[in-house]
């Protein structure tokens, strides 16, 4: 799942040439991509924030708790380590790719 903050990143910072690649990426795997543009819960974005996230950690969070998630995907080493007791996987890319394989 890919929640709307990663698209809005995503839009920020890829080129246009990339961003047409990543959309047709997804659209080659459907079944088991899928892209969600729902809001993340605003109290729960403010809970997260209120322990040190910034805002679209927070929102990333926020998300990934409504959608059940049990792994978030990133690089970013600092992601979420303001929330103490986290339930869910941080996983580098490379780590989420050995577990699909």
């Amino acid at each position: 799942m890919i929640p709307l903050q990663i698209l809005k990143e995503l839009n920020l910072n890829l080129t246009e040439r990339e961003i047409n690649e990543f959309y047709r990426l997804i659209n080659q795997q459907p079944e088991w991509m899928e892209l969600s543009w729902a809001r993340a819960a605003a109290d729960r974005v403010e809970f997260d924030e209120r322990f040190g996230c910034r805002k679209g950690d927070a929102v990333i969070a926020a998300h990934a708790e409504s959608l059940t998630a049990t792994a978030i995907v990133s690089e970013n080493r600092q992601f979420l380590r303001a929330i103490k007791d986290l339930e869910i996987n941080i996983l580098t890319a490379a780590d989420a790719l050995a577990r699909l394989a």
